[in-house]
């Protein structure tokens, strides 16, 4: 059985094609996935970091963060949106980093 991927948060700054400067941050398993991911999208990368975790932040998933993911979805799969795209957009959609991986890792388990 395979194990679970761990999700990190990075932090990253690049230039977009027309040379400004954007920061952001993203969640992934892995540094390399930041970077192509940034690259498909138009954005090369200058910086990237992993986001140290703060010891006291609960990263719990509550019955709300349930339900709203569960309205979400239900709102995308409704507008005709494959369940795939739409779990991608949920994901990048949420701040709380242990829902963005358990949706993550659902996706990718479904892909």
């Amino acid at each position: 059985m395979n194990k679970p991927a761990k999700f990190y948060t990075y932090l990253w700054e690049g230039t977009n094609r027309r040379g400004e400067t954007i920061k952001g941050a993203q969640h992934a398993s892995d540094i390399n996935i930041i970077k192509n991911d940034l690259r498909r999208q138009g954005i090369f990368p200058t910086h990237i970091k992993k986001k140290s975790q703060s010891i006291f932040k609960s990263n719990r998933v509550n019955q709300l963060d349930i339900t709203l993911f569960s309205r979400q979805i239900a709102t995308l799969l409704d507008a005709g949106i494959p369940l795939i795209q739409a779990l991608d957009l949920s994901a990048r959609g949420t701040e709380k980093p242990t829902l963005q991986a358990l949706i993550i890792n659902l996706k990718t388990t479904i892909e």
